[in-house]
């Protein structure tokens, strides 16, 4: 198991430790089973990593997860180009995608994560430890994205390669739960920094080169392609007309230079086949 440049400690289980309460013994023997159990799995990348996140946002007491492969553009902003998901509606899926790339009110923890993770080690944050309590809920992005939706607290943990591309999952609470503990945290980074295997697996075979040139609005729709959403689908969860639908998924289509929405999610998508649509 590669180290990838880092302190084989892991950062946040020895940071300050005599502020840091130590794991309880049900907590690591929960976690040992779910790593060993993903190590043991002979099913392709995408089953592994569904298993590994559902287990996981049980541990920690998630309503929703997501693992997203993303490539970052000159602008530093990523761009999804695989996206694994449990837990959220179509709705939500569709107001991620539309958070992300905002222009006008971005996400605020975006910044302070990708400058960490620039870093080049593999990071886990809570919402509060990207942004304030004072800054969350009263912000743009929140308002007229998170609350909609019923998301609010997370927890995001990255996985940088050298190659521009990163590894992130994201576990998410509904509104009205409480925020993430530095228990939760910790659990989720030893997952996230010990199974560098399964972050290396799974990569889609287009690695995104051109993803970022995509405008904002298009991003959205290139990720709910890749989602296997339809013209029907998108128009109704973005609220555009299906001709402006269309007209969005032609000009993405011409992007990648990919004749049709098989072909575009063939060149994303990696695994036995099984997930390519026929």
């Amino acid at each position: 198991m590669s180290a990838q440049g880092r302190d084989l400690r892991c950062p946040l289980l020895y940071e300050a430790t005599s502020d840091l309460p130590p794991l309880d013994e049900t907590d690591v023997r929960a976690i040992v089973r779910l790593i060993g159990r993903a190590a043991a799995d002979n099913r392709p990348p995408v089953e592994r990593k569904r298993d590994l996140m559902n287990g996981l946002a049980q541990i920690v007491d998630a309503d929703a997860w997501l693992w997203v492969v993303s490539r970052l553009g000159e602008d530093q902003k990523p761009t999804a180009l695989n996206l694994l998901h449990d837990g959220l509606d179509d709705a939500q899926v569709a107001g991620i995608f539309e958070a992300t790339y905002s222009p006008d009110a971005p996400p605020p923890e975006n910044e302070p994560f990708i400058r960490e993770l620039a870093k080049g080690a593999p990071i886990t944050r809570r919402r509060e430890d990207l942004v304030a309590d004072t800054h969350w809920k009263p912000s743009p992005h929140f308002q007229r994205y998170r609350a909609p939706i019923g998301l609010d607290e997370f927890i995001y943990g990255g996985f940088p390669f050298e190659t521009g591309l990163i590894s992130a999952i994201g576990l998410h609470r509904t509104s009205g739960k409480p925020a993430f503990s530095v228990r939760d945290r910790r659990l989720v980074h030893i997952v996230v920094s010990e199974i560098d295997w399964l972050h290396h697996a799974g990569i889609p075979g287009d690695d995104g080169a051109q993803a970022p040139t995509l405008s904002p609005r298009l991003r959205t729709v290139f990720g709910l392609l890749l989602q296997g959403w339809r013209r029907p689908q998108i128009a109704k969860h973005l609220g555009i007309s299906e001709h402006t639908a269309r007209d969005h998924m032609r000009a993405v289509y011409r992007h990648f230079k990919a004749a049709d929405h098989i072909e575009l999610m063939s060149r994303f998508m990696t695994g036995d086949g099984g997930d390519i649509p026929r």
